[in-house]
């Protein structure tokens, strides 16, 4: 930025700026009419242009106005610059300045944000100051590129501070409408181009204002920037522009057309392979490097649809690509490939390759894959040599050739003619069996033979399917075909023919043997004997099917007859001239062993057994031994034990008798030896005992009064008695033995003694008197003494009234007979008591009538004792504090005795 210097007078402190600026005829705003004492002012004085186009313009460089600072009454006008404004208002000078009291040096800059702004250089420039103050006006500046400008004067600033002393005042403003310069745009002509060229940069060269010129394309063209893209054949158009500034106006645009010519282009279409006809259909890929759609055409054995390829034929196939063009491309050379299209192999199948001899000519059948393609030859040949119509029977080789436009293909087979079947036959002739299965054949023929032909059969012989008798099927063997014509034939096989082979007739007989008695008159051990007549080893026997005796008892000689038949592998070829034959044997006596059982017994006294069945058995080691069912019995008499004592497994015997119908038929084997064996059980008693009475002794222990059993047997020795080492006692209800007085029962184990023991057992060893037994009392006791009332035994309780908290003397006397204790040791200890004690316990007071209160002492309670000098046992018994509070009070011996009556007290 440039900085000019003039001479200024500054006024002393702030000034106002409250002045306008009118430039060139402009109307002027002149300042306020008045200001205060220390206020200053601006104001703006335009001077006359040097020149003007119109009095609204100011010419570039030759504007010139006054700045002026206006003072106050002390200080008057002072200073006042005169500015040269610019055409481009890049540098505003100081021109002048006009000097009233002082000369200044003065300075004026457009700082970067376009305000306007000049100072004094110097301390000395102060307006009349006598405080070296500095003034500074800025003004902003409006920077449009033409038309007016407006410039408004903003503040003064004091260069010690801001705002010292100085005070503002409305804002100024002033208005230049300056004149532009016009410019011109130097815009070369461009050539014609190629649609599909590169993008290139277009240059021109604008006027004085230093703006860039731009460009803009319109028609087969697009810009950016400097930059132009071809986008169509046709006429691109470009127009230069540009903007004005600095004093200078938009420059003219210029216009350039060029054409833009259409593309040439070339197809791309690779090879096309051989094909074969029925290859499938193939995709066209030919492309135009304009990349515009290529069409395609066919000649030759194929069509084309879009860019799809089919074969219609074998031979040749051309393909043409083509691509017209377009609006921006020319058409295309064309492109034609040609290829090949071998015939496709086809498969030839002969059929009809199997016959059977019948005298005519045979032909093979033909088939093709595609179905019914023509044309097939077919072709036969046989050992080497063609034939025309195969008639005989055996192999044939065939060809098949398949002659076509647009297939080949051939194969070859057998046919065969295969031999006619035939089947024999034969007559063959009855025989008897003799063990050969050899047939006589009387005739034979053949079956399905071509009329005319030259054939029979011959066979070697014949046999039957079996050589035994009966009904048989007889089979020709070595059978073959004669004749001319016999190649032609196959012997399938030869029928068979049915005869009978007549079984021989043979006389059988028996041996009959001896048997034990069974109650029937079957005979098993008969024996057949040998066949005479039979055909060498032939497996041929009798059989006896049934035999019995004349009768059923024991005998000798007794007749035998059986019923006979033939057996064994063979037999089906013999015939028995009878079935019946006749012999002599004996049947003997059956032996058996017998057993019987006999029931246990209890013990009774004597050794009678009662029998509780009998059975009958085989004898061990004797064969067809025992009893038949329903035929025998035995029967036992008789029957004793060894002894009559106890026992298990004792023997018993007795006499044994076989009884029934059949018994005469029959040997009882073990009759010297036979017994049988039972248990004599114990004799069960129940015993029974009683005690004796006793007196307290500190024991349960008692003593046996007597004893008896029940159900003994009469006369022998036996008793019940306690067990050694074992007591009686007397025992509670619930079985715990007691030695307190009372009626007891007693309870003990027992067990048996006597001669005849071993034959009973007790029912229970442990037995419960059958009547009680007393433990009386030791001792006896008498009291309570007075102060203390007794209730008599079954009499109303009587209340003995005491005060609460006193002490009650409680005393009594015990005995044993006549004779006074004075131990501690007979008296019993309650429970929760560690020393022998009367025993208080708490009652209900609800009924019983009350004696009068008595004082007794209140001395305090003691323990029981004997007191020597009264002769009877005391104790203290200290009453409870509580009034109205009812209690018993008892004492008893060490025997259970208590005192006669009952003790009831009442506190008051």
């Amino acid at each position: 930025m440039k900085f000019l210097r003039s001479s200024l007078r500054r006024p002393s402190t702030a000034a106002v700026l409250t002045a306008a600026v009118a430039l060139s005829g402009l109307t002027v705003l002149q300042p306020p009419a008045a200001h205060a004492a220390t206020a200053f002012g601006l104001s703006v004085t335009p001077l006359t242009p040097v020149s003007a186009a119109e009095p609204d313009t100011v010419l570039p460089g030759l504007q010139t106005f006054t700045v002026r600072i206006d003072g106050s009454a002390t200080y008057p006008d002072v200073s006042s610059v005169r500015i040269l404004l610019p055409a481009s208002f890049a540098s505003p000078s100081v021109v002048g300045a006009i000097d009233e009291d002082a000369p200044g040096v003065w300075s004026a800059q457009i700082d970067g944000s376009g305000r306007l702004a000049f100072e004094a250089a110097s301390k000395d420039d102060n307006l009349g100051s006598s405080q070296h103050l500095q003034v500074r006006v800025q003004a902003a500046v409006a920077q449009t590129p033409a038309g007016p400008r407006l410039w408004t004067a903003s503040s003064c600033k004091n260069n010690k501070g801001e705002g010292a002393g100085l005070s503002s005042g409305p804002d100024v403003s002033a208005t230049v409408k300056v004149a532009q310069a016009t410019q011109t745009i130097d815009f070369p002509q461009p050539p014609d181009r190629t649609f599909g060229d590169e993008p290139f940069t277009v240059d021109a060269t604008g006027g004085a204002s230093g703006q860039p010129v731009t460009f803009m394309a319109s028609g087969a063209c697009e810009s950016s920037g400097t930059t132009i893209t071809l986008t169509a054949a046709g006429t691109c158009t470009i127009v230069a522009e540009q903007a004005g500034g600095a004093g200078y106006s938009a420059a003219d645009p210029v216009t350039r057309s060029f054409t833009v010519a259409r593309a040439g282009q070339t197809i791309s279409f690779g090879v096309l392979p051989a094909k074969v006809y029925g290859d499938p259909d193939v995709t066209l890929t030919a492309t135009a490097s304009s990349g515009l759609a290529v069409s395609y055409s066919t000649t030759g054995a194929c069509s084309v649809s879009g860019s799809t390829l089919s074969i219609t034929g074998a031979g040749t196939c051309s393909v043409t690509a083509a691509q017209a063009g377009d609006a921006d491309h020319l058409a295309a050379p064309s492109e034609t490939r040609t290829f090949s299209i071998a015939k496709a192999t086809a498969t030839v199948t002969l059929g009809g390759l199997s016959h059977v001899y019948d005298g005519t000519a045979k032909q093979a059948s033909a088939t093709t894959s595609p179905a019914d393609l023509a044309t097939v030859t077919i072709g036969y040949r046989q050992a080497g040599s063609d034939v025309v119509a195969p008639t005989a029977a055996g192999d044939y080789d065939v060809t098949a050739t398949l002659d076509n436009a647009d297939y080949e293909g051939s194969t070859t087979a057998t046919m065969v003619i295969a031999q006619r079947a035939v089947t024999g036959s034969i007559v063959v002739s009855d025989k008897e069996y003799d063990g050969f299965a050899t047939a006589t054949i009387t005739s034979a023929g053949l079956t399905d033979v071509v009329d005319g032909d030259d054939v029979a059969l011959a066979c070697d012989g014949a046999s039957f399917d079996s050589d035994d008798a009966g009904p048989r099927t007889a089979t020709a063997s070595g059978c073959t075909l004669t004749g001319e014509d016999r190649a032609n034939y196959v012997l399938t096989g030869v029928g068979t023919d049915d005869a009978v082979i007549a079984p021989k007739v043979l006389t059988g007989e028996i041996q009959a043997g001896d048997k034990v008695y069974d109650a029937t008159t079957a005979a098993t051990a008969v024996t057949p004997l040998a066949l005479a007549g039979k055909v060498g080893s032939d497996q041929v026997a009798i059989e006896v099917t049934g035999a019995s005796f004349a009768q059923a008892g024991i005998g000798a000689d007794i007749t035998v007859t059986a019923t006979i038949a033939l057996v064994g592998d063979d037999a089906g070829n013999y015939v028995l001239s009878g079935t019946t034959v006749t012999d002599a044997a004996s049947i003997t006596a059956r032996n058996v062993d017998g057993s019987f059982t006999v029931d246990d017994k209890v013990y009774d006294g004597n050794a009678d057994a009662t029998v509780t069945g009998t059975a009958l058995a085989a004898v061990v080691g004797i064969p067809d031994s025992g009893p038949i069912e329903g035929d025998i019995d035995l029967t036992i008499t008789d029957a004793r034990f060894a002894d009559e004592n106890v026992g298990d497994d004792k023997p018993v015997t007795g006499t044994a008798t076989l009884t029934g119908a059949g018994a005469a038929n029959y040997v009882l084997a073990n009759a010297a030896t036979l017994s049988s064996a039972a248990d004599i059980t114990a004799r069960p008693v129940t015993g029974s005992f009683t005690a004796n009475d006793k007196v307290w002794d500190g024991t349960a222990t008692a003593t046996l009064a007597g004893s008896d059993l029940s159900d003994a047997v009469a006369g022998d020795t036996v008793a019940v008695v306690v067990k050694d080492g074992t007591t009686l006692d007397f025992v509670k209800a619930d079985g715990t033995p007691t030695a307190l007085m009372g009626s007891w029962d007693v309870r003990g184990s027992f067990e048996l003694s006597g001669a005849d023991a071993g034959n009973y057992s007790l029912a229970s060893a442990v037995l419960t008197s059958s009547a009680k037994a007393r433990i009386t009392a030791k001792w006896s006791l008498q009291g309570f003494s007075a102060p203390a009332d007794m209730t008599p035994v079954g009499a109303a309780r009587v209340w003995n009234t005491v005060k609460a908290g006193s002490t009650v003397p409680l005393k009594f006397e015990v005995f044993e007979g006549s004779v006074e204790q004075t131990s501690l040791s007979v008296i019993t200890t309650p429970a929760g008591s560690a020393v022998p004690s009367v025993v208080v316990v708490r009652e209900s007071c609800s009924t019983g009538a009350e004696d009068a209160v008595e004082t007794v002492s209140n001395a305090g309670a003691t323990a029981l004792r004997y007191d020597t000098t009264g002769g009877q046992f005391i104790q203290n018994w200290k009453t409870p504090a509580g009034a109205g509070v009812c209690y018993k009070v008892s004492v008893t011996t060490l025997d259970g005795a208590s005192l006669l009556g009952e003790a009831h007290f009442k506190t008051k």
